[in-house]
């Protein structure tokens, strides 16, 4: 093959992808994020500020262990402000009202643990870290996180162009307020209810095959350090389905992309949509709101977990997954393909 014949077809291959993705030539997440930058001194900045290719960037937890960032309720009200101008670029309304009700929990669980006589150290609304790699004004891929107790979500920009998510963890302690001026509350209630109204409308035969007797993992599987998806995601598979079901498995997908702005949005959920028929779901333990359980749905490119364990149902943690362009995977690959000419 030519290295004019490759050239052709590398480029048509990128340019496929870029009408796949949204494109954010005049992105306003990386004007929220110079203007928050440009808000902090100088040790505000050291604390905020990593190079783009810092092994810090894939380090992500599920705990604010502060290892890095700058501490939400270190900052100014105006640049705390900045920082809620960073998220709205990215998040839609539901999305924001997502990471707050995760910090209005751990309001509760202070709060709990003060009446248990507890001093806490390690919670509370204010213990959450922002953290910008790269330039976003001058550098071709950069991104960001915002990080702290039940609550990672890592965002990547490769040349103005494109933007990934992932990955994406929220948590929820407890689960399900009973009593005080938040009571019934349940974050991810709505999303489990989702996957449960589905496994429940499946018939013996769709259940035997959705249905896993493996113990209930104590944790999401697909938690730090682990890459790679499933090998054997089990479960049974959307081509199973009856059509009614495929567009309750739908609607429960696009509902976790309800999460980002529109635009963002759109684009995951056609990605989902396509890969619909290839798409499995897995079910573990009981089918009540409070039991312990586990689902996983894992789809050609992406895997969304939750784990309410046996030890603690209370106490659930849920995660999505993009495979290819978790911290912008498959988009900095094209983008050297396209820009550098690495093969």
């Amino acid at each position: 093959m030519s290295k004019r014949l490759l050239a052709v077809l590398l480029f048509l291959g990128v340019t496929a992808i870029a009408a796949e993705l949204t494109s954010t030539t005049s992105d306003p997440m990386a004007t929220a994020a110079n203007e928050l930058l440009a808000s902090l001194s100088e040790e505000q900045r050291d604390r905020c500020a990593y190079p783009f290719d810092d092994a810090e960037r894939r380090h992500w937890q599920a705990a604010p262990m502060g290892d890095a960032g700058i501490r939400l309720d270190t900052l100014s009200e105006a640049q705390q402000a900045q920082v809620r101008a960073l998220l709205k670029s990215v998040l839609s309304s539901d999305g924001l009202a997502t990471v707050d009700g995760v910090r209005v929990l751990e309001g509760i669980l202070v709060a709990m643990e003060k009446e248990r006589g507890q001093v806490s150290r390690f919670h509370g609304p204010g213990r959450y870290f922002v953290t910008v790699y790269g330039d976003p004004s001058t550098q071709a891929a950069w991104g960001w996180r915002l990080e702290g107790h039940h609550l990672s979500m890592t965002f990547t920009c490769v040349n103005d162009r494109w933007t990934a998510h992932g990955p994406l963890f929220v948590g929820s302690q407890p689960a399900h307020v009973h009593g005080g001026k938040h009571d019934g509350t349940r974050l991810l209630g709505k999303k489990d209810d989702d996957v449960r109204t589905l496994f429940a409308s499946l018939d013996a035969a769709q259940s035997a095959k959705a249905t896993d007797q493996g113990d209930i993992p104590g944790n999401i599987l697909l938690a730090p350090g682990e890459d790679q998806g499933f090998d054997e995601p089990g479960g049974i598979v959307a081509s199973d389905l009856t059509s009614e079901q495929r567009e309750a498995l739908q609607k429960a997908l696009f509902d976790w992309a309800s999460w980002l702005r529109p635009d963002l949005a759109q684009r995951e959920k056609q990605r989902m949509k396509r890969g619909l028929d290839q798409t499995r779901l897995l079910w573990r333990g009981g089918t009540g709101i409070d039991a312990p359980h586990y689902w996983r749905i894992v789809g050609p490119h992406f895997a969304i977990e939750y784990a309410a364990p046996e030890r603690d149902p209370d106490h659930v943690h849920a995660l999505w997954r993009d495979i290819e362009n978790d911290f912008g995977g498959n988009l900095l690959k094209r983008h050297l393909e396209l820009d550098h000419g690495d093969r």
